[in-house]
């Protein structure tokens, strides 16, 4: 019988290794924490600290901030007539030390900034509290900027989404730029979140109280100048 004769394949020669293999690894570089758009520009980052009048002002300017930032997050759910009791209860139990004056004070600031007509849309049944944002934002002119943080009410109204920052003071005559800078921030991550619709922003002042819309050029230019 006849069989194929078949020359045996030659061992192939292992390729050479390349030279990277044996260079240490360069070092990676971190990126960036994302910002956080309450603190986009220099001092940005502390609670809002407008004058507090009557007995409101012995308390911290930080504590009283953070006492009303979470009645205004969890009262719009109560009826209108049930929030300044349930206000008061919640003082009592979160800030013992507090006169009933000044727990008096606080309760029906945030009673009275929720009962505004102006800002009703915000506390819709389609809103949110608290609404988190992570998200990297282009800009025409400059490096894109990754922010993280929180919008404290977030709701949609009709064709549009409105976006609100409580603010615990009076308004003042001018805006301030770092307030414009946050709200700007949230404004073109939601643009970008959902197009097609309106976006607009508001700064909701529990102490006068007002609603007040940020024009849509000035979070421009804010914009830019991050």
């Amino acid at each position: 019988a006849c069989g194929d004769e078949r020359t045996p394949e030659e061992p192939r020669k292992p390729a050479a290794a390349p030279g990277w293999l044996f260079e240490p690894a360069a070092d990676e570089q971190e990126p960036p924490p994302p910002l956080r758009p309450s603190s986009a520009l220099s001092g940005a980052d502390r609670l809002d600290t407008p004058e507090i009048a009557g007995a409101a002002r012995r308390l911290s300017a930080v504590q009283r901030g953070i006492l009303v930032h979470q009645l205004m997050q969890s009262l719009p759910a109560l009826a209108a007539s049930g929030r300044a009791p349930a206000a008061l209860r919640y003082l009592r139990a979160q800030a013992p030390g507090m006169t009933i004056s000044e727990a008096e004070a606080i309760a029906h600031e945030v009673a009275a900034a929720l009962a505004l007509a102006d800002a009703a849309p915000l506390f819709n049944a389609t809103s949110r509290a608290e609404a988190a944002v992570v998200a990297r934002i282009s800009r025409a002119a400059g490096k894109p900027i990754d922010i993280a943080g929180r919008i404290d009410r977030l709701a949609e109204v009709d064709d549009e989404v409105w976006i609100a920052d409580f603010k615990t003071g009076v308004t003042p005559e001018d805006i301030p730029d770092a307030y414009v800078a946050q709200l700007a921030l949230y404004h073109a991550a939601l643009s970008d979140h959902y197009p097609g619709r309106p976006v607009r922003a508001f700064i909701l002042w529990t102490q006068t109280p007002k609603l007040q819309e940020i024009p849509a050029r000035a979070m421009e230019a804010a914009l830019a100048a991050i």
